[in-house]
């Protein structure tokens, strides 16, 4: 068995040279065809207090290649500017090809490394040619601070510094050059300022700096909260991954006349300090003794008269993955404290226990988390009390990352082609994949995996009690409860773990997970509908289009009406506009029909499942670990 050990980190770190820069477009185009053009790039360097701005990117990039070793950072970077830039690197013509590695996360690319520098020399070893490069790398920095510029800004105390310009006019010269310039300039300083804090807020704390937000967290952990080393067992990471299952949203009733919206205070950072976490080799049984910590892979039979069933189920659908919480029988991964729970509560009628897997544990996380926590509620500044709530919220997730990692790779190397780690993506572009494993001791996912678990377990100890007392539950969203229970059934404080009352209600619709809309005592709507744009929009009904506000375009969607939004104009996803259109920079027209995806409970209850045991669990039962 494997026993590679993740350790703590405590090497001081300095923080590189950067630089802050933006661009300003406009559109050449029509309604049907937007054309976005670049119509200026601003870069500030902080450390040398020195602004410059340039007409294009053939001018920016004699400015790059005398930043060797700097990181530059644009808010949005990933989903605007740099894609931009990777566009202009595709079109140069010249016989200069410039190599760049990039590094995508979902829609988003997170790191844009740029060769400003080839190293030729024969090696005096194997007598053979050579080459190196030196980069610049390019950071987004709302992977790091992921909030709009000008929320940062007024956390930091310069809200009066992002002001408001109309980007259609920047066409005009005049309006360019008394609005557009000075908006652009004053952008990068601002920026500048806040990712100065930021690092300088890392730093003192002992951590490193890193182009994410969830590895600034890892960082900050491992060089000063982390409290022994943790043995990985990661030959089970792919099994584990099986009981990593995100939060609890369910709606269960979908009127309410009156009511309150109630969030736990940093409910998953409250997990992480409540909890021990494994530290020792993982140790498979047959049985589980109670005060057990780990994994359960079993099949249940929950009881059909369950109202809200603890253990979670990922059910497969023509659309993907769906987590509910359903009676019947299925089987899965759980926690044996939440197996423990649903047993305690009576919920089980039937059940087989596969396996069990129990682990030598410890507590890992109370000092950072009580430590931060602490900081944030006392802390005068607003932009401290948000990085310190971004670094709570954002540590456990890199747990359960990916071990594999797809990057592209623009003009590679001969060598690098004819190595074989490289496969083309778009070949006429001259673009190629690479695939590698992260060399990531801190992926332990029995960590992760157990961090959701309790964070489940305890939003499901209080939904059962509150329906217990007798209370109406309407909705739940992972942190969230909306029900008619008064105040006096909550622990009300800002302590963590206790909860917050967010507002009373006087009108709620709840139609699917993460859509709804309610109306606070004070006359106010809060609306959230995913994939549904609740400002006011042109729509199609029928034949007609029209434009109607956000509460008309809700009631239309309560009404089971097909909405179909026109007004919705966006830059594609790298990766989609490359494999499509063969560029980096494309735009698309979104029209999106709203049909409401399919429930997770009932009426009456909770969804009733006779599933088959999945195949996973299946192989490795009949096979072994090495078949997951």
């Amino acid at each position: 068995m494997s026993r590679s050990i993740f350790k703590p980190d405590n090497r001081t770190a300095s923080a590189k040279p950067f630089i802050a820069w933006d661009i300003e477009t406009y559109d050449y185009g029509d309604d049907d065809k937007p054309d976005h053009r670049v119509r200026g790039i601003g870069a500030y360097d902080i450390q040398a207090d020195s602004y410059k701005f340039y007409n294009d990117f053939d001018l920016f990039w004699r400015h790059i290649r005398k930043h060797e070793g700097y990181i530059y950072y644009a808010h949005n970077a990933g989903r605007f500017d740099n894609l931009f830039f990777i566009q202009w690197l595709l079109d140069k013509t010249t016989d200069e090809k410039i190599p760049c590695h990039i590094i995508p996360s979902g829609s988003r690319v997170i790191i844009l490394r740029v060769a400003v520098r080839k190293i030729e020399y024969i090696d005096k070893r194997t007598g053979k040619q050579v080459t190196q490069y030196k980069y610049v790398d390019f950071y987004d920095s709302y992977a790091i601070l992921p909030t709009s510029l000008a929320k940062l800004l007024d956390a930091y105390g310069l809200a009066g510094d992002k002001g408001k310009v109309d980007y259609s006019l920047f066409w005009n010269d005049e309006y360019w050059e008394t609005i557009g310039k000075p908006y652009l300039e004053q952008d990068c300083r601002s920026l500048a300022a806040v990712i100065k804090a930021h690092n300088d807020k890392v730093l003192s704390l002992g951590g490193k700096i890193k182009p994410t937000l969830a590895s600034t967290a890892m960082g900050l952990y491992r060089a000063t909260y982390m409290p022994c080393e943790i043995y990985r067992n990661e030959e089970y990471n792919d099994l584990f991954r099986h009981g990593y299952i995100g939060g609890r949203v369910e709606v269960f009733r979908k009127y309410m006349k009156h009511g309150y919206c109630y969030d736990i205070n940093s409910l998953y950072p409250y997990a992480m300090a409540s909890y021990q976490y494994p530290v020792g080799p993982v140790e498979r049984r047959d049985s589980f003794q109670r005060g057990d910590v780990g994994f359960i892979l079993a099949t249940v039979t929950v009881k059909p008269e369950t109202y809200i069933p603890v253990l979670p189920y990922r059910k497969h659908t023509k659309k993907g993955n769906k987590i509910i919480f359903p009676v019947g029988r299925f089987s899965g991964m759980f926690t044996i404290q939440e197996f423990e729970f649903a047993l305690d509560m009576g919920q089980l009628d039937d059940y087989t226990i596969h396996y069990v897997y129990v682990f030598e544990t410890t507590d890992l996380f109370s000092d950072y988390v009580e430590t931060l926590y602490d900081v944030r509620l006392h802390a005068e500044s607003k932009f401290h009390r948000l990085l310190y709530k971004l670094w709570l919220n954002s540590l456990y997730g890199k747990f359960a990352q990916r071990e594999s990692r797809q990057s592209l790779v623009i003009n590679p190397h001969i060598d690098d082609i004819e190595s074989g780690e490289i496969n083309p993506y778009v070949k006429e572009l001259n673009i190629w994949s690479k695939e590698t494993e992260r060399d990531a001791s801190y992926i332990i996912v029995s960590i992760g995996a157990m961090i959701t678990g309790y964070t489940r377990l305890t939003l499901a100890e209080h939904l059962i009690r509150v329906h217990n007392a007798g209370y109406e539950i309407y909705y739940c969203d992972t942190d969230s409860i909306y029900t008619n229970a008064p105040p006096d059934v909550f622990a009300i404080s800002d302590k963590l773990g206790d909860w917050k009352q967010e507002y009373e209600i006087v009108h709620g619709d709840f139609l699917y997970p993460k859509t709804y809309r309610v109306q606070t005592t004070d006359g106010k709507w809060i609306i959230k509908s995913k994939g549904l744009r609740i400002n006011p929009s042109f729509i199609n009904v029928g034949n007609q289009q029209i434009e109607i506000d956000s509460s008309e375009v809700f009631e239309r969607f309560i009404d089971g009406e097909l909405i179909e939004q026109q007004d919705l104009v966006r830059i594609s996803p790298l990766k989609a506009s490359l494999k499509r259109d063969k560029k980096a920079l494309s735009w698309q027209r979104v029209r999106k029909q709203n049909r409401g995806p399919a429930p997770k409970r009932t009426e009456n209850g909770a969804l009733i499942v006779d599933d088959d045991m999945p195949q996973w669990m299946h192989d490795y039962l009949m096979y072994g670990i090495d078949e997951i």
